[in-house]
């Protein structure tokens, strides 16, 4: 009997210690699927800043990013339940075809992208936002950048030194 109990008050204390830290790093995983789809658009924004465009009239354009979207998908994923669905219509819009940016399985995140300006005040800020256990507060996680311009048909890419994350575990 007492080794019952002793079973008993062990596996206690292991549960009692280990499922905070699974939980955590299933929290911490899931946030850094936020940084690696952001990281995600940064890349697509480097190649799309440095890639000559031209008007419907065959004009060379200014050195810009891709216009500017809604957080997709519009509503909170606890909106869903846990999770947001999987919605291939909804990053079917012109700037995510441009970043070649979709979220193509069940996610917490909301995504958005800003931009505006065109050569050297072009600039972009890529962002994630999600209320990861649906009690009303988000974490956020953004980084900018800002065209660097080469000429007036040639340009690259800044980006802000760090992503800016609030409540990273909300």
């Amino acid at each position: 009997m007492v080794e019952v109990i002793l079973l008993v008050v062990i596996t206690a204390v292991i549960a009692i210690v280990a499922i905070p830290k699974v939980s955590d790093r299933m929290d911490r995983s899931t946030t850094r699927a936020a940084i690696d789809n952001i990281e995600r658009m940064i890349r697509a924004s480097a190649v799309y800043v440095s890639t000559p465009l031209v008007d419907a009239n065959g004009l060379p354009l200014s050195c810009q990013f891709p216009k500017a979207v809604a957080a997709t998908p519009a509503d909170s994923c606890c909106d869903q339940g846990d999770e947001c669905a999987v919605a291939p219509d909804a990053w079917d819009v012109p700037t995510w075809r441009a970043l070649e940016f979709a979220i193509t399985e069940p996610h917490v995140f909301i995504y958005a992208y800003d931009s505006s300006g065109t050569l050297e005040s072009a600039q972009f800020t890529a962002r994630a936002h999600g209320d990861l256990d649906c009690d009303g507060k988000t974490s956020t996680f953004k980084r900018s950048g800002q065209a660097v311009v080469n000429g007036k048909h040639r340009c690259g890419i800044r980006l802000a030194p760090a992503f800016s994350i609030t409540d990273r575990l909300e």
